[in-house]
């Protein structure tokens, strides 16, 4: 069986940019800076492709049912790039229902993966970074 391929989100890739830049700074801008500079982003990087990545519905495949899985696939890209997630753009992303995408964002809700902002026409899921 051949291995998943996984990608390094574009937070983690920005997240080592300002580690790098940061220690650039500390350092100075001469060449022991950027040399330390380039050496902790090969360290970094080096680190990150080490690091078994997993994506979001690795984690909760004994919580999930295989169509929830499923919606929670369409939707994780949006939510990697926007943050928040409206009923209405989940029924776009996965061709569902208003009902079917308010059952599942009411399981992802109850077991942690989302979280409600607001109430009724406004109501906004989040990622629950709290967990």
């Amino acid at each position: 069986m051949n291995a998943p391929v996984y990608t390094i989100g574009i937070r983690a890739i920005d997240l080592v940019a300002r580690i790098a830049e940061k220690v650039g700074e500390l350092k100075g801008s001469g060449e022991y800076g950027r040399n330390l500079q380039q050496f902790m982003l090969s360290a970094i990087l080096q680190a990150l492709e080490e690091f078994p990545a997993r994506k979001i519905t690795d984690i909760f495949t004994d919580k999930l049912s295989k169509a929830e899985l499923e919606f929670l696939e369409q939707i994780a890209g949006y939510l990697d790039k926007n943050d928040e997630i409206t009923n209405y753009r989940a029924q776009l992303l996965t061709n569902k229902s208003d009902v079917s995408v308010k059952k599942y964002f009411a399981k992802l809700v109850e077991i942690g993966i989302l979280k409600v902002e607001w109430k009724n026409k406004g109501r906004k899921y989040l990622i629950n970074r709290d967990k």
